[in-house]
């Protein structure tokens, strides 16, 4: 077997039925698979494809097999680690979710210092959120639009129509976002960063000079309304020891789902 094989585009909807009926679901991945956002997807063969390796264009990872091939798992995770190996997404990091022991065992076998590894939290919406206090008196509350979009895009730095969506029109009309304003300068956005099998990821963002005023809070309330009209599940995902992350997740009525091995794998550091 040579390694790269890239999946062919005839095979992504029947995996991406398949994925979306597993228990570890990402909704980033699944943009992929959907066509979604750009991405790579690798596999063990074109004629019987059974292993995965989905990549997101903004680095996101995960393995994902329908049955197991020992020659694809002893061999993917060395070409995770070398940078032509995916040179045509230009990264400088791969963020691999790593839901089975068996991966993360395998990364453990690999030598060098390329890579890092965390836990996440994977949490899920679950109930009404708590009161939150009304939004303070000089602050506005309000969607993004095409006429705001680029005051927005300026004011975070974010790549709104690069870094997941693929346009600045997919952004729109999929990301849900939603921005507090301090007057004029816009303060906090709150958008999903995918959407996939009705089920929203979250990414929120908050200058740093307005942490910890519950802006976030009056954000992702506004947030978890849009996706409750719209009929989508609202996901949220962080660092286990991100505990200001966490605990706005818990506050806002979100749930530990499940934990997971997560390694960042620097490119950088191979070229």
């Amino acid at each position: 077997m040579s390694f790269p094989i890239r999946l062919e585009l005839e095979h992504f909807k029947k995996l991406s039925e398949k994925y979306t009926k597993s228990k570890i679901f990402f909704p980033l991945i699944s943009a992929v698979l959907e066509k979604k956002q750009h991405g790579l997807v690798f596999t063990n063969s074109n004629i019987t494809p059974t292993s995965f390796l989905i990549i997101h264009k903004f680095g996101f990872a995960q393995f994902f097999e329908i049955e197991e091939s020992i020659e694809f798992d002893r061999s993917i995770i060395e070409y995770l680690t070398r940078i032509n190996f995916i040179e045509s997404l230009e990264l400088s990091k791969i963020r691999v979710y790593c839901t089975d022991g068996k991966w993360t065992d395998c990364f453990n076998l690999l030598k060098g210092n390329s890579f890092a590894k965390a836990t996440r939290s994977r949490m899920i919406f679950n109930h009404p959120h708590e009161n939150v206090d009304k939004i303070g008196e000089n602050h506005s509350l309000s969607v993004v639009d095409a006429i705001n979009f680029e005051r927005v895009n300026r004011s975070f730095d974010l790549h709104l129509d690069k870094r997941f969506w693929n346009t600045k029109s997919d952004f729109l009309s999929n990301s849900l976002a939603v921005i507090v304003a301090d007057n004029d300068t816009i303060t906090s956005i709150c958008y999903a960063a995918a959407v996939s099998n009705n089920c929203a990821e979250i990414d929120i963002y908050t200058s740093d000079e307005c942490r910890g005023k519950g802006q976030a809070k009056v954000n992702l309330a506004a947030f978890i309304k849009i996706c409750d009209v719209a009929g989508i599940k609202p996901y949220w995902d962080c660092y286990k020891n991100n505990e200001p992350s966490y605990n706005l997740a818990i506050a806002m009525g979100f749930k530990l789902k499940f934990e997971y091995d997560f390694f960042v794998i620097d490119l950088s550091k191979n070229r």
